[in-house]
């Protein structure tokens, strides 16, 4: 309260740093004077609308009267806030690594932080502010989907990453040889994160490359390639299998055709059956041919042979 000249009212604002800004937008001053006492009242009122940005802030109120007397007050704002979670760290591990992943949240008063895996209720740990989750020696079943749930006063904000793992390919079974008539076929089936690169030394080795037909599933790969026969003689069939993580070898086995093998086999047996009639039919025809001489010279010595041997060339 001044009485007489009125007093010049201002207000500034200081942020973390030392600049001051003088406010004079939406200032407001009301006089009001009390005849009881012969006084006059001046009011100064500052309206906006604060955000995150105020939060902390010092806002002063100034008051020169005859330019010689001053005086001033200073608060610190404390407004009420949160922004959006935000999620760092590596999101790709390698297996028996360890997983850093941190969660923060800029919030008036503090956020209440909570990090959970594939949507279960159960809380993988408890923070304020900022919370960092950390997993040693890594396994392939800490792949998933990590969430941070952010508590702050009435309201809740989640924030989600997928965290892969990645780990040496295998060479799973099932992987193999079938050596056939003409073509020898081979399949290597690998498993890895990431997906793996299947290539095969055998085909850098042959003068007439084949091209492999390569499909993928998920984390699996399935590469085949066929080579004739005569390409792969005394050769080692080696399946190798690579990604960042590391490379594996294998050296597959190479297993006959069994369905073609019974067939070669019903094949042979029916030439030998065949064979075996023959020489019954044979034996049969030399005898019976055998017989009816002999019975010719017997006869002949006995005075009939001329009609015997007519009897015969029409049998025959």
């Amino acid at each position: 309260m001044c009485s007489g000249t009125p007093p010049n009212i201002t207000w500034t604002w200081r942020g973390t740093g030392d600049n001051i800004t003088e406010l004079r937008d939406n200032i407001t001053i009301q006089e009001r004077e009390d005849l009881t006492t012969v006084t006059t009242t001046h009011f100064s009122t500052l309206t906006f609308t604060p955000s995150a940005e105020h939060h902390n802030m010092m806002v002063t109120c100034q008051v020169t009267f005859q330019k010689k007397y001053q005086i001033e007050e200073t608060v610190t704002l404390n407004v009420t806030y949160v922004k959006d979670p935000q999620i760092t760290g590596n999101e790709m591990v390698k297996e028996d690594g360890t997983l850093d992943l941190t969660c923060s949240v800029d919030s008036y008063p503090p956020s209440d932080i909570t990090w959970s895996k594939n949507g279960t209720s159960t809380p993988l740990q408890n923070y304020t502010e900022n919370a960092t989750l950390t997993i040693s020696n890594v396994t392939r079943q800490h792949a998933g989907d990590y969430v941070c749930t952010v508590q702050h006063l009435n309201r809740t904000m989640t924030a989600s990453t997928v965290v892969t793992v990645m780990y040496l390919p295998v060479i799973l079974p099932g992987s193999g040889c079938v050596d056939q008539a003409e073509v020898m076929t081979c399949l290597c089936v690998s498993q890895g994160v990431p997906s793996p690169l299947i290539v095969w030394p055998l085909l850098e080795l042959n003068t007439e490359r084949c091209s492999p037909t390569t499909s993928v599933l998920g984390s699996s790969v399935n590469s085949t390639i066929s080579l004739p026969v005569g390409n792969h003689n005394n050769t080692t069939v080696e399946c190798v299998s690579r990604n960042v993580v590391g490379v594996v070898r294998e050296k597959l086995q190479v297993t006959q055709n069994k369905s073609q093998e019974k067939q070669r086999e019903k094949e042979l047996e029916g030439i030998i059956a065949l064979l075996s009639d023959l020489k019954l039919i044979t034996a049969f025809v030399v005898g019976a041919a055998l017989s009816a001489t002999i019975c010719c010279i017997f006869l002949c010595l006995k005075g009939k042979c001329e009609r015997y041997i007519l009897f015969l060339m029409i049998y025959y």
